[in-house]
């Protein structure tokens, strides 16, 4: 119900009641007048919320976008410059695996027995 229909139907009441009835009857209209008016204000600081947290999640998701481009060109910077073709760079640094498998003949049999 919209305040002007509570009014309305509080005027009609009012005139078919006494005039000790009509002044509980006014009593009433401005309880619910005061009631729908603290509501009103209720809705508009919701909404005054919502707007700012609309905002924020605007910002947050540039901000996250701006992190994920540039962790994308960190990756990318570390990957150019070793390889042109952009392969790994963490190549292993102990032997190369042809001398690995390539182990002295004395070592492999294990100790000489005399």
């Amino acid at each position: 119900m919209t305040e002007e229909t509570l009014s309305h139907a509080a005027d009609a009441n009012s005139s078919q009641s006494s005039g000790g009835a009509a002044q509980e009857d006014g009593s009433a209209r401005g309880i619910l007048r005061d009631a729908i008016q603290k509501v009103m204000e209720e809705i508009e600081q919701h909404e005054r919320q919502a707007r700012h947290h609309l905002q924020q999640a605007t910002e947050l998701r540039k901000a996250l976008k701006e992190s994920i481009s540039f962790l994308h060109e960190q990756g990318e910077k570390k990957a150019t410059p070793s390889s042109p073709k952009g392969g790994r760079t963490d190549k292993p640094t102990g032997p190369k695996a042809e001398e690995k498998g390539k182990q002295p003949a004395a070592s492999r049999k294990g100790p000489k027995k005399k």
